[in-house]
Parts: C-alpha cells; sequence; structure tokens
C-alpha cells in the first residue's frame, strides 16, 4: 500500500512539473455551479458554491495545478452559459446524446437513480410508462427533461427553474409528479419541511451517470479532468469527499457514530494489553536482538525490490486503465453517435411535422415528405425554390430580422407563426421553429426547422374572433351562464339594456336580473334546457341595475361540448319596451277608433230618429192644440187631451236632448263669463241639490270669458251637479264646484271625450264637479257618455250624453278622474275667447 501512494505522488509530481500543469502559465479554468442541487451542488449561508461536485472539482483542479473560479446560478442558466463558452467547466452534468453534440465529457465520476415525487396517497410511479398521459414536473434543460422528451414521453411536462419549485408545485395539487433524482428530491424535502411529498422506487430503466461538461473544443481541459479524476480515486480523496456528502444513504454510516466510542474503549484495553505483552517481548527480544537485525537488513533490501516493481506495475495499470477508458469512450461516442442519427432520422421523418434542414443561403438541404404534402410540391419541385420565394409577403420581413439575428450570433433558435404560399396558391399557416448548427467559430453551418400545421386552428380562432366581434356588437342582449345560473359572459348589448358591466356581473347569479314575482321562470327554463329543449321568444320582463321594469323577448339555448354533454346556456334577450308600447298604443287607438266608429253610428242612429221623432211630434202638438181649442174645460176629454199634450212636451224635450248630443242645436252663442255665469245660476242650483248635500264653490272674479250659449252652458252645469248627488244616493256628501283658466298642455289626455278632440295652442277655461259618491269603475268610463247608459236607479241616461255634446258643440272636451269608492271629478274644458266681452 505504501508503495502504491509512493507511485501515486511521484506521478503526481511529475504532471504537476509538465508545462499544461503549471498554474503560473495557464488561465483561469471558469466553473459553474447550481444553487439548489443539494448535496451535489448548491449555495451556501455565505453565498459561495458547496456541495459534493464543488468539492471533487476543487480536489481535481488542486491536483492538476488549475486555478478556477466559480460562478453560480440556476442550471438552466449555467447550462446556457457553458454551451455558450462563457464558463468552462460544469461538475456535475448528466451525460445525454443531445448533450453530447453541444459540451464535451470527461469521464463518469458518479450514477444515481431517478424517481417521480408524488404527494402521499397517489400512486407512485415505478416506470417511465406508468406516468403516461399525466402531468409531470421537471427542471428545465434538466437530464430527466431531455430524457423524457428523448423517449417521446406521452403526457404534458410542466417545466420549472429549480427542484424546489418543482416539489413546491407538486405539493399544490396542480400536477400529477416530479421527477429528479431521488436522493437529491430526498434531501431538499428534508430542506423545505412544509412540503408534504413522498419518493416513489428508483426508475430501473433510467440513471443518471454524472460526468464534469467541458466547453465544446477543449481536449486539453477533458485530458487534466480525467487524470485529476483518476488520481484523487487511487489517493481516497474521493472517497473522502463521497463518503461526506454522499455516504448518508448508507445505514452503516449512521451505525458509526455510536460504535466509535466504543470501538476506541476497546482499542484503549487492547493497547494497554499489547503494553504488558510488549514489556514481555522486550525481555525476549533482548536475546535475539543481533538475530532481528540481520533480519531487518534483509526486508530492507526486499523491500527496496518491491517497491521498484510496484512503482513500474502501478505505471503500467495506470496507462493501461486510461487505454481502455479511452477505447471505452471512442466506442461509447460511435455508439452515441449512430443512437443520434438514427433518433434523429426517426424524429424527422415523423408523420405529424414538416421537417427541414436549409443553408445558409436559404435554400432547402433536406425535406421529410410532411413538409412537401404540406406545400403541395414534390421534393424535386421544392428544391427549385428557396424558403424565402414561398413565405407570405406580410410575414418576411420578421422572418429575415430573426434569421439575420441567428445568423449574427445573437441567438440560437426562435420561433414565430408564419405563412406559406403552397402550389395551388392556397394560404398554409404554419408554427415555425428554428435551430441553428454552429461550426467551432461560431458561425452557422445549417438551419434545422419543423414547421407545424395551424392552419385549422387560425381558421378556427378567426372563426370565433368573427364570432365575438358579432356578438359583442349586437344590440340584442347575449349572456352565456353555467347550469347552476351563474353568469359566464356578457356582451356589450348586455350592459347597454340592464346597465351593469362585464366586470361586476361576470360570476354573479342571473337571478338578480330577475323581479321576485317570476323567478319562477328562471327554474322551468334551466328545466328545459337541462332536457336539451331550447326556450324561443319568451316574452317576459326583466329588472335593470336602477330597478328599472323592462319587457324583453327572452331566447335560451343549451350550450354543448364536443361529446353533445349540456355545459352551459345561452341567453339572447331583446329589449321589446318600445314594441310594447307600440301595442298599447295601437290598441288605444284601436279602442278610440271603435268608440268613434261606436259614436258615429250611434249619432247616426240618434240623429235620424231625433228628426224623425221630432217633425211627428210637431204635428202630434199641433193637433193636440188644435183639438184642445174646441173642446169645453173641465170634461174628461180635455184633461186626457191635456195629458198627452204633456207627453208630447216631454217626448219633444227629450228629442231636443238627443240633438244636444249630437252637437246640432245651433243655439246662439254670445260671451259668457262662466264664474259669473255658474255664481248667477247657483240659487237654482242650490235649490235642486238635496239637503244632505254640501256644495262647495270656487268661482275666481274674474273669470275665464267664453263663447257659447248661456243655455247650453246651464244644462251643462245642472246636468253635472245632478250627476254629482245622484252618484252620493241616499248617504251624506260632498259636491266641489269649480271654475279657473288651465293651458291646453294641461289637459290630460287619459279619459277625455270625445276621443278625437285635439286641443289648440290655446288657453282653455276649465269647469270641474267632483263628488264624494259611489266612483266609476275603468271599464264604465268610457260608457258614461253613452246616450242612455246609467249605473245608478235614478236618471235617464242622457245628461252626461248632452254634457260631451254641448261641450263638443263648443270646440271642447270632458275628462273624467274616477275610483270606486273614491268619489268621481268631471272636468268640462272649453276655449277662452279672445274677443273683448
Amino acid at each position: 500500500m505504501k508503495a502504491r501512494l509512493t507511485v501515486l505522488w511521484v506521478g503526481a509530481i511529475l504532471l504537476a512539473a509538465l508545462p499544461g500543469g503549471r498554474a503560473s502559465e495557464a488561465a483561469v479554468v471558469r466553473v459553474g455551479s447550481e444553487v439548489e442541487f443539494p448535496p451535489y451542488a448548491f449555495v451556501d449561508k455565505d453565498g459561495r458554491a458547496a456541495g459534493f461536485s464543488v468539492d471533487l472539482i476543487r480536489a481535481v483542479a488542486e491536483t492538476m495545478n488549475l486555478q478556477i473560479e466559480f460562478t453560480t446560478g440556476t442550471w438552466d442558466s449555467v447550462w446556457g452559459r457553458l454551451v455558450a463558452g462563457q464558463l468552462d467547466v460544469l461538475p456535475i452534468v448528466a451525460k445525454l446524446p443531445d448533450r453530447a453534440r453541444l459540451v464535451d465529457f470527461s469521464l463518469p465520476h458518479t450514477e444515481t437513480y431517478d424517481a417521480f415525487f408524488v404527494r402521499p396517497g397517489s400512486p407512485a410511479f415505478a416506470t417511465i410508462e406508468a406516468a403516461r398521459g399525466k402531468e409531470i414536473v421537471v427542471m428545465r434543460s434538466d437530464a430527466a427533461h431531455h430524457f423524457l422528451v428523448e423517449r417521446k414521453f406521452q403526457g404534458r411536462l410542466i417545466l420549472v427553474d429549480t427542484i424546489p419549485a418543482g416539489l413546491a408545485l407538486v405539493a399544490s395539487g396542480r400536477h400529477d409528479a416530479f421527477l429528479c433524482s431521488k436522493l437529491i428530491g430526498s434531501l431538499t424535502l428534508q430542506k423545505h419541511k412544509g412540503q408534504r411529498l413522498v419518493a416513489g422506487p428508483p426508475i430501473p430503466d433510467y440513471k443518471r451517470i454524472f460526468s464534469f461538461a467541458v466547453r465544446k473544443g477543449s481536449p486539453e481541459l477533458v485530458e487534466k479532468l480525467n487524470e485529476g479524476l483518476m488520481l484523487i480515486k487511487a489517493s481516497g480523496e474521493y472517497e473522502r469527499i463521497y463518503d461526506r456528502w454522499l455516504s448518508m444513504e448508507d445505514p452503516w454510516n449512521e451505525w458509526k457514530r455510536y460504535l466509535a466510542p466504543a470501538v476506541l474503549v476497546l482499542l484503549a484495553g487492547l493497547l494497554a494489553s499489547a503494553i504488558w505483552v510488549g514489556t514481555l517481548r522486550r525481555m525476549v527480544q533482548r536475546a535475539t536482538r543481533e538475530l532481528a537485525e540481520k533480519n531487518e537488513r534483509l526486508r530492507q533490501i526486499q523491500d527496496g525490490l518491491e517497491t521498484a516493481v510496484a512503482e513500474r506495475t502501478a505505471d503500467l495499470e495506470l496507462a493501461n486503465a486510461k487505454l481502455q477508458s479511452e477505447v471505452g469512450e471512442r466506442k461509447l461516442a460511435e455508439a452515441e453517435v449512430r443512437s443520434s442519427r438514427e433518433k434523429f432520422q426517426r424524429y424527422f421523418q415523423m408523420g405529424a411535422i414538416g421537417h427541414c434542414v436549409t443553408s445558409v443561403e436559404k435554400g432547402w438541404m433536406e425535406v421529410n415528405d410532411r413538409l412537401c404534402e404540406m406545400l403541395g410540391y414534390s421534393k424535386q419541385e421544392l428544391f427549385q425554390f428557396s424558403w424565402s420565394q414561398l413565405t407570405h409577403p406580410d410575414d418576411l420581413a420578421a422572418d429575415i430580422a430573426l434569421f439575420n439575428d441567428m445568423l449574427a450570433g445573437k441567438r440560437d433558435v426562435y420561433e414565430l407563426d408564419k405563412r406559406f404560399i403552397c402550389k395551388d396558391g392556397s394560404i398554409l399557416y404554419t408554427r415555425l421553429n428554428v435551430a441553428c448548427h454552429r461550426n467551432a467559430d461560431g458561425t452557422v453551418d445549417y438551419f434545422l426547422a419543423s414547421l407545424l400545421d395551424i392552419t385549422e386552428r387560425r381558421r378556427a380562432e378567426e372563426a370565433r374572433a368573427r364570432l365575438s366581434a358579432i356578438v359583442e356588437s349586437s344590440e340584442d342582449a347575449i349572456i352565456g351562464k353555467d347550469l347552476d345560473g351563474l353568469i359566464t359572459s356578457w356582451n356589450g348589448g348586455a350592459e347597454e339594456l340592464f346597465g351593469y358591466s362585464a366586470p361586476e356581473i361576470v360570476g354573479t347569479s342571473i337571478r338578480r336580473l330577475i323581479p321576485a314575482d317570476h323567478q319562477p321562470e328562471e327554474d322551468q327554463i334551466l328545466a328545459k334546457i337541462q332536457m336539451g329543449e331550447s326556450v324561443q321568444h319568451f316574452e317576459t320582463v326583466r329588472q335593470t341595475r336602477d330597478g328599472r321594469l323592462v319587457n324583453v323577448s327572452v331566447s335560451v339555448s343549451p350550450i354543448k361540448d364536443t361529446t353533445g354533454k349540456i355545459i352551459g346556456v345561452s341567453k339572447v334577450a331583446r329589449d321589446i319596451t318600445e314594441r310594447k308600447k307600440a301595442e298599447a298604443q295601437r290598441e288605444r287607438l284601436e279602442a278610440q277608433n271603435r268608440q268613434l266608429q261606436k259614436r258615429e253610428s250611434l249619432g247616426r242612429m240618434a240623429g235620424a230618429v231625433a228628426h224623425h221623432f221630432n217633425n211627428q211630434l210637431t204635428v202630434v202638438l199641433g193637433n193636440l192644440e188644435l183639438a184642445n181649442v174646441d173642446l169645453p174645460r173641465n170634461t174628461i176629454a180635455a184633461d186626457c187631451l191635456a195629458g198627452a199634450t204633456r207627453a208630447a212636451q216631454k217626448a219633444a224635450e227629450m228629442s231636443g236632448l238627443m240633438l244636444a248630443y249630437l252637437g246640432k242645436t245651433f243655439e246662439k252663442q254670445e260671451l259668457l263669463n262662466l264664474a259669473e255665469l255658474c255664481g248667477s245660476y247657483l240659487p237654482v242650483l242650490q235649490g235642486s241639490i238635496p239637503g244632505t248635500m254640501r256644495l262647495e264653490t270656487f268661482l275666481p272674479a274674474p273669470g275665464p270669458v267664453i263663447k257659447a250659449n248661456a243655455v247650453q252652458m246651464q244644462q251643462v252645469v245642472t246636468n253635472l251637479l245632478t250627476n254629482a248627488w245622484e252618484a252620493c244616493g241616499q248617504e251624506r256628501g260632498d259636491i266641489r264646484l269649480a271654475v279657473r283658466t288651465v293651458s291646453a298642455k294641461d289637459i290630460p289626455v287619459t279619459n277625455r271625450f270625445p276621443l278625437d278632440f285635439h286641443p289648440k295652442d290655446l288657453a282653455y277655461a276649465c269647469l270641474e264637479v267632483a263628488d264624494t259618491g259611489c266612483g266609476i269603475s275603468p271599464g264604465d268610463i268610457e260608457k258614461v257618455f253613452d246616450p242612455f247608459y246609467s249605473s245608478k236607479f235614478v236618471g235617464r241616461g242622457l245628461g252626461l250624453a248632452v254634457v260631451m255634446g254641448i261641450t263638443g258643440e263648443h270646440g271642447g272636451c270632458v275628462t273624467v278622474e274616477s275610483k270606486p269608492g273614491c268619489g268621481s271629478v268631471f272636468r268640462v274644458y272649453v276655449p277662452v275667447t279672445a274677443e273683448a266681452a
């Protein structure tokens, strides 16, 4: 053993004496180290690089007299800097075929198995195949990342920058598992105790073999690192570093902490025994000293010979090991090249994606069948064009700019959405990914590009955009909601109709738009939707943000996914308030037209009857007067004739009232102060009103002046007051008579008669008679002015008809305001004259 150590130290001294091993003549080696890869590499509390790989590269550098300086960062950042030539060495890198294209590797120095980390209770994945279809978190550009991509992993990969970030992401419940070194993941979990995860079994078909990764094109540095590794392994330094950082995997090391004191006690006892035995031996050695001296000289001669032989043997073993390592590395590299070439060819000919290799001059070097199929050209036809000739003109500038950045060394990859012009003139939408392969001097050798056909996706996106624009610009309210009635979408038409903005309404219940008395409608609609039925043009009432009720026409349809499952509801609401108003207006006009037609029909009939009846009564009254002249007085015949005369006179009076209703009396009109007229006629009026009635008047002086017939106006007042006290019946009641002047706009439109009256831009005299009687139901108001209609036991049914006829003859109208049990107010409006009194 001593001879072997002597040979190693002599070898180390000789290596240090070589020109390549003198630190004074060598440049500083730039070493990159990760910040979160314990126990292999991390940053200690002082911010310095630490860990197994850091101590290992330091031991190698010290053995080979190399000056090193450390730079720390995330794995993705230090790996990128090594590939870009900004670092010289990464001390802990899994050796993979894809990475061998970018960097050089030393001899392997460590190996470890990976495992899936999952949440407690979740199934553990023992193999890569077991994780098919799952969401797996890996560290970006890590060996696990490259391994899964190389295996064409059938699942979704989630990329993170550090191992703690990946473990935390799985612990949050958002993904299925995290793939990394079982040792590293377990140590990280011990450090971050808040993350409850468990490690699955080591994956048998995948282990990491770690080496030093060296900047591409640095064979001398690789050679020195290989020699340094062999030396520290031979000297035992590697074992000491390994035991310090990685022996925690061996349970025996825990026992050594407890057995060491016991061993020391045992050794102390043995030492005491040895001293006692030694004392005895010294007594024997005195007698045999001369023989021992002779034997010692002989042993020294023998040791010298053995040392020489051992040194030569060690040199031969070292050279042989180096040669075997080089042969193994060369075979491994050749196998990796063959494997990479085969994998590349399989990847290149993948049927789903178009692949091509292009030159710096933008010409095609190689294309796969899928790309030819996408563009519609054969390979021979395609090779006659450059890729820029087939690029859509609108996308060419952006592509050239990225292409030039790659030529200038500003980037190694780029991607963009790009359109190509196919052979038949159609447009092909693609997602283009381009990477370059550089020569040793950094110039671009060739380009690798992949084209994914996204034409259908782009057309679908454009269709969705057009549909979204149509929905957003629609004046109708278009609302999406889920099956629980929660609003999921809200267009501008909905905001305009209901007053809510999308941020304040989306996520709330559709029921906030439904008045309380219409809430059951929502349950009925949802029941039909869940049965796959639609609701079309359902007219109802909805409530706006400011509390207004609007009439809407609602169409509701189910929203289905690709499997036909109902996942939501689409609702279109159209404001039909104006239509409802128009319909109400039409109905009102139709009712007015019916009333006018009825009045016209009644007028024609009543006019004909009145004129004919009046003519006949004139003859009857004439003959009765002539007969009365020749009859003696105080006879039965004379009394009968007098009774017949009185009846004929009442019939004539009735005929006159009918003509007054028709406005065909054509009596002489004069200027009248309406208030004075009512005041002068007041004693007569009070005499005709029953004692149970109380009459209150408001007759201003001067009152409004109208042009009218005094007798007819007195008849209007009389009929209104008579109607008022008759409405009160036998009960005690109050009647109010008032006169005032109003403008045309103050004349009510509701319950205004005749229906075809239209006020002029004039002042109007208003004669108002109010009572506290029984009132009139809404359905009877339009009938009270019909001839011979009466809802009272008394009356002939012509009083109000005559009032309307006389008022209409004077260019005015009558309005009614009444409720059952609350009395009535009749107002007569007659134009105020501009003539002087």
